[in-house]
């Protein structure tokens, strides 16, 4: 909001004559400007129309219309206005072209798919001629330049690999950024030598077809790696990453040469036009990890986005109202918005090492440009537009003949457009003597395309072997066997477990004041018809007639206490010993005493105790164990304090 302040006491917002808006103070009033207005330079009290539009503080897509205190946006043909004023291509599918290091790939953002185009070169940048649909790209190691067809190119709606075509361009050099002039059909790049002591970068033109090499930039360069055309306007736009960087600015014919920026910047990589948004500039400084903006002119710049999230890009374009760039330390690809908003989304696809890439849509580029080079062929040699016209030029070291533009140079036949592979179900496309492609099918795979499934893996049949049929039958058995055996195991623990006690124990539990040991109960059957027999073979022949009963005295004890008279209480004791087990030892083998000749049937059985018998009146005489670490129970370390307290060792 824009305001004036009087400090006139004389004069308030009655009197003051503000233009839209105004609030009184103590010592005077202040005048305000609704939104979209500021103050008149000219008249503090008058507001003036703000236009969004040239100052570049607007957010439409593509076109921007200034208003009375606003502005509104609109798209341009083949385009659609949606709500959130983004222009939406209308039909087409939009793909990402990149490099990765030895291939170019495509990504289709509608259809979230991916395919290859090119693979077997060391690829550093690139652009395509949306016309024919003929992508070109530099190659680093053999420091040339060469092309292919797209998949699905509108020239060649069949092919379906991009097979190279060298354009013959080598130099000492390594050619580095690339830039299709699709108007006037030329083809512009930069190249770095270092064959000397300090790097030496220039700005090449020629035919789209690689003929008829001239510099238009070989001074004032050291480590140019990006360039980029508007042939719309006739100007072009490169940068230099050497002990100066900048970005500059020329006509296409490399006069009228001006630097746009030089401060703030380090290593600016990339470099893109958004032509449909009034031919803005857009560029990434890998180094200090940030994209910005500005005019053609170099006005308005401003930062769209800055900051780790951008992961050091290295390359970007715009399409729509997204940018897109590459980052080669990470190897990824993202999307963000191109005024800044939101945050950077991350695309599907992990890159070795990208270096470039490109929007490939068919409104990318304004196509309906019509250029006098193409209309009326009036130069020999090379066309190259500028600004309102054209100006024709010659290849290096060659001069102008006396008639111009007539070139003092040979004239050099147009090379064949690059052939197209058809290749399907990964075939590999291969030029035989002939100079015709071939297709290399899949083994799987035969064809003039490899479009036929022949399946040679499976027709010759594997040798039959008996081991195929044995050893899957001995597995099986020992399968079977395991799990029969494991079955008899478990159902015997079953059986004997559903006794009273445990299997093969003469112990046998039950509820009740006593715990019983005699032989199990399959021993008290005289035929043995009832029992079940021991998991072991025990000879049980001597404990036949053996009494196992015991007792527990202190039932006993109390026992006695309350049935019997106290006399007998006194006389039995308050502990009661079993039976003696030196008896057993007088037994006949008729189970007869042998002392008295009484049989063991009349022997009891068994001591009942009641579990009431728990009472305990005096202690009993217990000898007890001594032990070695057992304090003394003589108190010599004179404890006055009474500070020790014995605990009693009684074992009872």
């Amino acid at each position: 909001m824009s305001y004036f302040f009087t400090s006139d006491s004389s004069l308030n917002c009655t009197t003051g004559g503000c233009h839209q808006a105004c609030r009184d103070l103590v010592d005077g009033f202040v005048c305000f400007c609704f939104r979209g207005f500021r103050i008149s330079p000219d008249n503090p009290k008058v507001c003036v129309d703000i236009d969004e539009c040239a100052e570049f503080t607007h957010n439409c897509s593509q076109l921007c219309t200034n208003l009375n205190g606003t502005y509104a946006c609109s798209c341009r043909d083949d385009f659609t206005f949606e709500i959130n004023g983004v222009c939406r291509l209308t039909q087409g599918d939009i793909a990402l072209l990149y490099s990765d290091s030895p291939e170019i790939r495509a990504y289709n953002l509608n259809a979230n798919k991916a395919m290859n185009v090119i693979k077997g070169d060391s690829i550093e940048s690139l652009d395509y001629e949306p016309k024919s649909g003929i992508v070109y790209w530099t190659d680093a190691y053999g420091k040339t330049i060469k092309r292919s067809y797209l998949p699905g190119s509108p020239e060649r709606a069949n092919v379906t690999m991009g097979y190279a075509q060298n354009l013959q361009i080598k130099s000492r050099a390594k050619p580095t950024g690339l830039a299709i002039d699709w108007a006037a059909m030329n083809l512009y790049w930069s190249e770095t030598d270092r064959t000397g002591n300090k790097p030496r970068g220039a700005v090449l033109v020629a035919t789209i077809d690689g003929r008829y090499r001239r510099s238009v930039i070989a001074t004032g360069l050291e480590d140019p790696t990006s360039v980029v055309v508007d042939p719309d306007h006739g100007i072009m736009f490169w940068t230099d990453i050497g002990s100066i960087p900048k970005i500059e600015t020329s006509w296409m014919d490399g006069s009228k040469r001006r630097t746009l920026v030089s401060d703030a910047i380090s290593q600016p990589t990339g470099l893109t036009i958004d032509y449909a948004m009034e031919h803005t500039i857009y560029w990434v400084d890998t180094k200090l990890n940030k994209i910005e903006m500005m005019r053609e002119d170099g006005s308005k710049r401003s930062t769209v986005a800055s900051g780790n999230q951008l992961n050091h890009p290295v390359s970007l374009d715009v399409f729509e109202s997204s940018l897109y760039w590459v980052t080669r330390d990470s190897g990824e690809i993202f999307k963000m918005d191109k005024f800044g908003r939101g945050v950077p989304v991350k695309l599907p696809g992990e890159l070795a090492n990208p270096s470039s890439i490109k929007v490939y849509a068919n409104r990318r580029y304004n196509t309906s440009i019509m250029s006098i080079c193409q209309r009326d062929t009036p130069c020999t040699h090379l066309c190259l537009i500028v600004p309102g016209g054209y100006k024709c030029a010659c290849p290096d070291n060659k001069g102008v003949k006396n008639t111009y533009p007539n070139c003092d140079a040979p004239h050099e036949p147009i090379k064949l457009k690059p052939l197209g592979c058809g290749c399907i179900n990964d075939g590999i496309c291969t030029l035989d003597s002939s100079n015709v492609l071939r297709c290399e099918c899949h083994e799987d795979y035969s064809g003039v395309l490899c479009e036929n499934y022949v399946a040679r893996r499976h027709l010759s049949p594997q040798p039959w072997s008996a081991a195929t049929v044995v050893v899957p039958l001995v597995l099986i058995v020992l399968v079977l066997a395991a799990l029969a055996a494991l079955y008899v195991f478990f159902n015997r623990r079953h059986i004997t477990l559903k006794g009273r006690g445990l299997p093969g124990s003469s112990v046998v539990f039950r509820q009740g004041t006593n715990v019983e040991i005699g032989p199990p109960s399959f021993m008290a059957s005289s035929d043995g018809s009832n029992g079940v027999p021991l998991e072991c073979d025990v000879n049980l022949g001597e404990m036949t007639g053996k009494n196992h009963n015991f007792s527990n005295p202190m039932y006993d004890a109390v026992g006695s206490m309350e049935g019997g008279s106290s006399d007998q209480a006194s006389s039995k004791g308050l502990y009661e010993v079993p039976l003696d087990s030196n008896r057993s030892k007088g037994l006949n083998l008729e189970g007869q005493d042998a002392s008295n000749g009484t049989p063991l049937s009349q022997t009891p059985a068994l001591a009942v105790l009641s579990p009431s018998a728990m009472m305990q009146k005096t202690s009993p005489n217990i000898q007890l164990r001594k032990k070695e670490l057992s304090p003394s129970s003589n108190d010599t370390g004179k404890d006055t304090q009474k500070l020790v307290v014995e605990d009693d060792n009684s074992e009872c």
